[in-house]
């Protein structure tokens, strides 16, 4: 199966016990410019800009949020965004799950909380396996992957773009087959 059937096997909203994970709308240009304009948030991704502005905000909802290759979720916590949450696919490519939280709404189990849905939601489209990948200094985010059930793979030093020459851990799993 190809991975842009994955994705549109994804449903369009996932509900976690504290959280609804939707499709971005032009109605989050606001709160998503706020959240993502924070240095400490952009230092840990690899396709963040900063400064983020509304235009970044309304061009990620436009053109990049559902598009062939990406399948993002915006985060809401009893009608508020918290942050983005999403999967990226490629030709071939084992799906990739990234997520940032907004830095007020830290602390609370968001992230290990979106990143389960997601694994279980990338299960059932029928994929095979799932990855993630996070800087080798970010340790919350590590712990969110492995409390969310995924392995560090390896750790190595990331060799292209803008974070060429830094320590970043790949982390994985593979799904097996559930018995019937």
């Amino acid at each position: 199966m190809g991975t842009l059937e994955l994705a549109a096997r994804l449903p369009d909203t996932i509900p976690t016990p504290r959280l609804v994970l939707r499709r971005p709308v032009m109605g989050d240009v606001a709160a998503l410019t706020e959240l993502a304009n924070n240095i400490k948030i952009h230092r840990m991704l690899a396709r963040l800009p900063h400064p983020y502005t509304s235009e970044d905000a309304i061009h990620f909802i436009q053109s990049i949020a559902r598009s062939g290759d990406h399948h993002a979720y915006a985060i809401d916590w009893d009608g508020t965004m918290v942050g983005v949450a999403g999967l990226q696919f490629g030709a071939g490519k084992t799906p990739e799950l990234g997520y940032w939280i907004g830095e007020t709404f830290w602390g609370n189990g968001f992230a290990t909380e979106i990143a389960i849905a997601l694994i279980s939601a990338v299960r059932a489209t029928g994929a095979r396996a799932i990855r993630a990948q996070a800087l080798s200094i970010n340790a919350g985010s590590r712990r969110v992957l492995e409390k969310a059930g995924l392995e560090l793979e390896y750790e190595g030093i990331d060799d292209c773009g803008v974070h060429k020459g830094v320590g970043v851990c790949t982390f994985g799993t593979i799904f097996h087959p559930v018995a019937r």
